[in-house]
């Protein structure tokens, strides 16, 4: 329940950027919430597995447009949608140069975001009678994304440890403030205020990593 939640709330965020971002005439057939949306006689319910399925294509193509950038984002989504296609023939899809589309498409091979399979035309697979189908599918990328949001994370838990060692002295003094051991006025403001700054970030963006894990990881079918 509390995953659905989430995904709820993810996809009401996401209908309210459209609307901030977006004229009416272009939000026409954006609504991700209403998809979900049956009704049953007199009745409305949530269809479960496509508010999931929406709200982790949303994440995800959000996560591979920061990653690798807007024409990466275009590509996966077009490898997605159309199952598997050559090269040239995504170049040509999404309207950028051949060595541009390479850069993309292997830049998220790397990164697993995508696979590459070689289909011979001859049983010797000689490499010159042998052409290449990229395809994305929604699993294995949802997969990497995991990873990716782990390490972002571990990264994270890391700095705030190295932030809190760095400042041991000044938060000692802060904890004697609390216990009325020492006035507020030894402390350094300065210091005490950039420290909180960036915890603040760092819990921010841990809790946003955790809202996304929970829509890649959640599994309505068990």
């Amino acid at each position: 329940m509390h995953a659905l939640c989430i995904i709820i709330i993810f996809l009401i965020m996401y209908e309210l950027q459209l609307c901030r971002s977006c004229s009416r005439c272009e939000r026409g057939n954006k609504s991700l919430l209403l998809a979900c949306i049956i009704r049953a006689g007199t009745n409305y319910k949530i269809d479960t597995l496509k508010a999931l399925e929406l709200a982790r294509n949303t994440s995800l193509l959000a996560l591979i447009d920061q990653r690798f950038g807007s024409s990466a984002k275009r590509i996966w989504n077009m490898l997605y949608t159309e199952g598997q296609m050559e090269q040239r023939a995504i170049a040509t899809e999404a309207m950028m140069h051949n060595t541009e589309a390479r850069e993309i498409l292997y830049a998220m091979l790397r990164n697993g975001f995508i696979s590459l399979q070689d289909v011979p035309r001859n049983p010797d697979r000689a490499p010159s009678r042998t052409f290449y189908t990229w395809r994305a599918t929604m699993e294995t990328a949802c997969a990497r994304a995991c990873i990716m949001l782990y390490r972002t994370a571990n990264n994270l838990l890391a700095r705030m440890a190295h932030e809190t060692a760095m400042h041991s002295e000044l938060l000692h003094r802060v904890h004697l403030v609390n216990q009325g051991r020492m006035d507020s006025s030894q402390l350094d403001a300065g210091s005490l205020h950039k420290l909180k700054r960036t915890v603040r970030i760092i819990e921010a963006s841990l809790i946003s990593i955790d809202s996304q894990l929970s829509t890649f990881l959640f599994d309505f079918s068990q």
